[in-house]
């Protein structure tokens, strides 16, 4: 089954998606928090083929109230499996990754626009939960 990560932000909103065998995750695109969000979602997962959502969260973040209510809309509109998986230091963590990318290339392209971070974050998001649940296999 493949997969659709979220990092939900209140500007933007990070997308990855697993491969076929749900065993790694990949950056895909970041999409503006706006009210079409969620017919936005619609769209990427019907493209993607997408079975299962992981979105990442984190107790007592400013954004969780919304996190909760995005999943309620998504349950609704999809009627998709609904995961959460914590998200704290994804974002650290996918400009960490990013560095090395650009360090072990020796990459002379300009920097990766912050945006894409959202897009990296949710594939850390993702790969986190996809790693869990290959241990319970």
């Amino acid at each position: 089954m493949k997969y659709l990560g979220i990092d939900f932000g209140t500007k933007r909103v990070g997308l990855a998606v697993s491969d076929d065998s749900a065993t790694l995750a990949r950056p895909l695109s970041v999409v503006k928090n706006t009210p079409s969000l969620i017919s936005d979602l619609e769209t990427v997962i019907a493209k993607e083929g997408i079975g299962g959502i992981v979105i990442g969260s984190s107790a007592g973040n400013a954004v969780a109230r919304d996190i909760e209510e995005l999943v309620a809309q998504i349950t609704l509109a999809t009627f998709l499996p609904v995961e959460m998986m914590n998200e704290a230091f994804t974002s650290v963590e996918a400009h960490g990754r990013k560095g090395k990318e650009q360090t072990a290339a020796r990459a002379t392209k300009a920097p990766t626009k912050p945006a894409d971070l959202d897009a990296r974050a949710a594939a850390v998001i993702l790969q986190r939960y996809l790693d869990k649940n290959s241990k319970k296999k």
